[in-house]
This record gives structure tokens, C-alpha cells and sequence, in this order.
């Protein structure tokens, strides 16, 4: 069961923004999950959104850091670090108003499109890590680390939700610009997957349903581990 560590108030520094490397925006029909889960990933897919992109992975383990995406000299991944731990605790970050350009912060209690969920989550496996020439990644089993969620309707409810997961598998990846040194739930917070004795499944994920063509190809932990054993591979985008 995992320990619930809530703090109330703004988080220092981070900042969700809309835009990102990856998909076009998703537009969410109808969500597939139920219970408490359906308290984040519904929330989280509908959030999932990329403008100015030109490519998506087609899978799951296409999102792994080892896969390096090549658009002319532009190259990028999808994922920095892939984790297996618990989810200890959650506070507020910041609410955001994306009617102007660029944004603007907002109280959390206010009229904001966006909200951040910063989840602790307590490191117990390293599955995978990218080559960081910027600032190496260093996390180790035991670890805590602080992982950035965003979603709009009631970010509360989401939060103490994804406490409740406990034990989850996250493949993060650094936030743009200034926010570099903050992880992020990759692929616009896709990249969440509930661990239960070994199997994995994906609440956002499934939540995005036909509007997210990304293919769940890791049923279990042990499959992510061998994918993540794969020499690493560059996929020059337009390539199927």
C-alpha cells in the first residue's frame, strides 16, 4: 500500500507547456478506464497534447531511451530514464492559463487550462537510461525522485489517485529550456504504467483509446527489461 506524503502549496519552479516533440494533439472520445484510475488518466490523456510535431513513436518500446529519433540534424527521444518504484506521495505545482501566448501563472484555486501533480516517486529499479551529454543522469535504486504530471478538471482528485497507485513504471524525460533538470512523464504524461505483481498495464495509455496510435507491446516488467536491453537504434523520421 503505498505511504501517502501530501503537501498542500505551490511548487517551486516547474511549468508545464503544451508543446513538445511527438504527437499531434489528441483530442480524447472516450476514456477506457474506471475506478480511481479514471481520476488521472482521463484527465492526463486529455492533456497529452503536442503542437509543431512532425513524428510519433509507434510503440511503446519505440518511447524507450535507446531509441533516438533523427529528423535532419535534429535528432530526439522520447525518454531520458525508465524507473520501476512507488509512488509515495504527491504536492500541487503550478496552475497555468494558456489563453495567452506563452501562458500565465495562475492560482492553483483559479481559472487555469492546466495543473501540475508532482509525484515523489521512491526509485526501486534503474530499467534503462539514456547517454545525458548535457547532465548525465544520475539516479540509483533507493533514490527519490520528483516527477512532473499535467491535467486539467480536478487535479486534486488525480493526485491523491496516483498516490494510491503505488507501485508504477515511468519513463521520464527532462523538461525543455529552463526546466531541464526537472523529469517529466514522458510523452506528455503517456508513459505511466500501473505495476501489479510484475504485470503492467497502461491507464493513460488506454484512456487515449483510438486517438493515440501508439501500440502496447510491454504486458509485464520483464518484457520492459528485455526491450531495454536492445542495442541502442536511430530511426530517421518517415521510416516505418
Amino acid at each position: 500500500m503505498a505511504r501517502e506524503h501530501r503537501r498542500e502549496g505551490a511548487a517551486s519552479g516547474t511549468r508545464i507547456t503544451p508543446a513538445a516533440v511527438g504527437l499531434v494533439g489528441v483530442v480524447l472520445v472516450a476514456g477506457a478506464c474506471s475506478g480511481p484510475e479514471e481520476a488521472f488518466a482521463e484527465p492526463m490523456a486529455e492533456h497529452a497534447l503536442f503542437d509543431d510535431v512532425a513524428f510519433s513513436p509507434t510503440s511503446l518500446t519505440a518511447t524507450l531511451p535507446q531509441v533516438t529519433y533523427r529528423d535532419g540534424s535534429s535528432a530526439t527521444t522520447f525518454s531520458d530514464l525508465v524507473v520501476a518504484g512507488e509512488i509515495t506521495g504527491w504536492q500541487r505545482g503550478r496552475a497555468t492559463d494558456w489563453s495567452t501566448d506563452g501562458g500565465r501563472e495562475v492560482a492553483w484555486s483559479g481559472d487555469a487550462d492546466s495543473r501540475e501533480v508532482v509525484v515523489a516517486l521512491e526509485v526501486d529499479e534503474v530499467v534503462a537510461a539514456g547517454d545525458d551529454d548535457l547532465d548525465g543522469v544520475d539516479v540509483a535504486p533507493g533514490d527519490t525522485i520528483e516527477v512532473v504530471a499535467t491535467l486539467g478538471g480536478d487535479a486534486d482528485a488525480a493526485g491523491d489517485a496516483l498516490a494510491g497507485l503505488g507501485d508504477v513504471v515511468v519513463l521520464v524525460a527532462h523538461g525543455p529550456g529552463e526546466h531541464r533538470d526537472e523529469w517529466w512523464v514522458g510523452l506528455g504524461g503517456i508513459l505511466l504504467g500501473d505495476l501489479d505483481d510484475g504485470d503492467l498495464t497502461w491507464p493513460v495509455l488506454e484512456a487515449a483509446g483510438g486517438d493515440l496510435d501508439v501500440r502496447d507491446d510491454v504486458a509485464d516488467l520483464d518484457a520492459l527489461r528485455r526491450a531495454a536491453e536492445a542495442a541502442p537504434r536511430t530511426i530517421a523520421v518517415g521510416d516505418s
